[in-house]
């Protein structure tokens, strides 16, 4: 078995999910941010991964990082790729093969990383998830040797993929629906009520740790 790590970038909650509020207030999208987080840690922990990193997001953030027993690391928070990298390149020091696991995967499970990790053969080929709905690159998988850069943002699947191609490196694309669907906008919100009657009441519910708020 390869030795994973599990990266999980995350903004400041009540600043993510600003495609959403015509639909919820600011509160109501940081609670349901922090319930996605909730969801991926679940699954990530659960999972036959090392170790998991939450990559940024804030005190809050850090506190329920550190309930579902993961490690949590503060970022600049202005480049979403080289925060990554940042922890991408520490965790690759220590011999780990990376997963880029977005905090917005509100159907993850555990099985559905170990499906990733598998598709890796051992952690020596790149996986690449991509997002059902945007072009995006909803998970990867990148092996401690490639040194892979990370290019998130406008049609990343395809320019991952370019990349891949360009460097002349093994890779995989699967398709597991607890990783492919992600939440950014209302037609993803619509998707995500069907897959789970009452998804939107439930996720944008507050659930208030102590100490915690919806910063």
């Amino acid at each position: 078995m390869p030795n994973i790590a599990v990266l999980i970038p995350m903004k400041t909650p009540s600043r993510a999910k600003s495609r959403l509020s015509g639909l919820f207030s600011v509160s109501q999208r940081g609670a349901l941010v922090k319930n996605m987080l909730r969801r991926v840690l679940l699954a990530a922990r659960g999972s036959s991964a090392q170790s998991v990193t939450v990559v940024g997001g804030g005190v809050n953030v850090r506190r329920i990082a550190s309930k579902y027993f993961a490690e949590w690391t503060a970022s600049l928070g202005n480049d979403l790729n080289a925060d990554l990298m940042d922890s991408i390149k520490a965790r690759e020091s220590e011999g780990f093969s990376t997963i880029y696991l977005p905090g917005d995967l509100p159907f993850v499970q555990p099985i559905d990383i170990d499906t990733v990790i598998d598709a890796s053969r051992q952690g020596t080929r790149l996986v690449l998830v991509p997002s059902s709905s945007d072009g995006g690159t909803s998970c990867m998988l990148i092996p401690s040797r490639y040194g892979f850069t990370t290019l998130l943002g406008h049609d990343s699947f395809n320019r991952h993929l370019k990349a891949a191609r360009d460097m002349e490196l093994e890779s995989t694309v699967i398709t597991p629906l607890g990783v492919s669907v992600d939440l950014d906008t209302e037609e993803d919100l619509i998707r995500c009520e069907e897959l789970e009657p009452g998804f939107r009441a439930r996720l944008a519910a507050p659930i208030i740790e102590m100490g915690e708020s919806d910063a």
